[in-house]
């Protein structure tokens, strides 16, 4: 997807500077499926001669999702982006950490798990993802499943990254929305007095409208 301003989007983001690749996943929860989807992502690949700028790369995309999207959150650990945080949030992404401890990749591994095995993960074909997915591999321990790799030459960044956002987007469809709804005056001996307030007229100007006719001699309300 190129852009959609009114589609909300949860980002997850695993970082590297020298050795291992960087990946930003973005993906929306699909309210009416119930599933996840996936939008959009970025690898960067830096190495020992050339390290990722992360000024170039990580917050110029970060940057760029924001005027294309509506980004609500966007996971990452602190112990490679502390400072890249605090630039892009101060020009309005929402950035939350997210450590990579053990028991948090066990939590997003779980949850990825549990949204493959019940086909509620929909992606677009790609063939790094694929790549990425057949070669991580998953190590069970008291508290569940957790993402790692088989062989350290092995790239799973972007898997992480997935796992990242679709944890937050999961987590995000668990919290309803405040609805808006209109304004209406209600009186104990006149029932509703307006519902809605017609454009011309306002809330408050029915309020004290209301207040002017139950008492002629008031002048100010």
């Amino acid at each position: 997807m190129l852009a959609d301003k009114t589609l909300p989007i949860l980002i997850g983001v695993d970082a590297s500077t020298k050795h291992d690749s960087t990946a930003i996943v973005a993906v929306t929860w699909d309210d009416r499926a119930r599933k996840v989807r996936l939008v959009t992502h970025k690898v960067f690949q830096p190495s020992e001669r050339e390290p990722l700028n992360f000024e170039a790369t990580v917050e110029a995309t970060l940057l760029d999702l924001q005027r294309r999207f509506r980004v609500r959150k966007v996971l990452f650990d602190p112990f490679q982006m502390a400072s890249t945080a605090q630039r892009v949030q101060k020009a309005g992404v929402p950035m939350r950490e997210f450590a990579q401890t053990p028991a948090n990749l066990t939590l997003i591994g779980c949850n990825l798990f549990e949204l493959i095995r019940g086909a509620s993960l929909v992606t677009y074909p790609d063939d790094d993802i694929r790549l990425a997915i057949s070669r991580a591999v998953v190590k069970e321990n008291t508290r569940g499943l957790q993402i790692t790799k088989e062989k350290s030459a092995h790239k799973i960044d972007i898997v992480i990254a997935l796992a990242m956002a679709a944890h937050a987007a999961v987590q995000q469809s668990h919290v309803e929305e405040v609805p808006i709804v209109v304004p209406y005056i209600w009186s104990k001996t006149s029932g509703v007095i307006s519902d809605p307030c017609p454009a011309s007229r306002s809330t408050t100007a029915a309020f004290y409208a209301y207040g002017r006719s139950r008492d002629p001699f008031a002048r100010e309300w």
